[in-house]
């Protein structure tokens, strides 16, 4: 009899234990992994063209401490620019001007070691034309 009172015991205090748990839910069932959120990044990235222009404005907030590289590549994956963000910097703002480069597909990249952001950019210029010349009659 005492053995029974155990066993019913310890498997009470086992199941408390379970619904207790951060992991399990109240029917039963694991949280849907489509639901869960990823941990959030210590560093956001924006970037948006300034209208009428060939600029790009780069704007990258970030947790104090963290210390983030800022790469601009082109379609071969060479080094155009390079800068660093120092430790006390929490937010940043760069101009990227693409007046005087030629056509193609280039890359920011911004990075901390863990985590990375890349944001492609496509650079293209249309070429106008002048169309021949041709006269419309028309008659009655």
């Amino acid at each position: 009899m005492k053995k029974n009172v155990d066993t019913l015991l310890l498997a009470a205090a086992f199941g408390l234990l379970v619904s207790l748990s951060p992991s399990a839910r109240a029917d039963g069932n694991q949280p849907d992994p489509a639901t869960v959120q990823p941990p959030k990044s210590s560093f956001e990235v924006g970037m948006y063209r300034v209208k009428n222009s060939l600029t790009m404005n780069l704007l990258i907030e970030k947790k104090l401490g963290a210390q983030l590289v800022i790469m601009l590549l082109d379609e071969r994956g060479r080094e155009l620019h390079r800068e660093s963000l120092g430790r006390r910097q929490q937010k940043c703002a760069r101009l990227l001007n693409f007046a005087e480069i030629r056509d193609g597909t280039y890359t920011v990249v911004v990075k901390n070691g863990t985590e990375e952001v890349t944001k492609e950019i496509r650079l293209s210029t249309q070429t106008l034309y002048e169309m021949p010349r041709r006269l419309l009659v028309a008659g009655n």
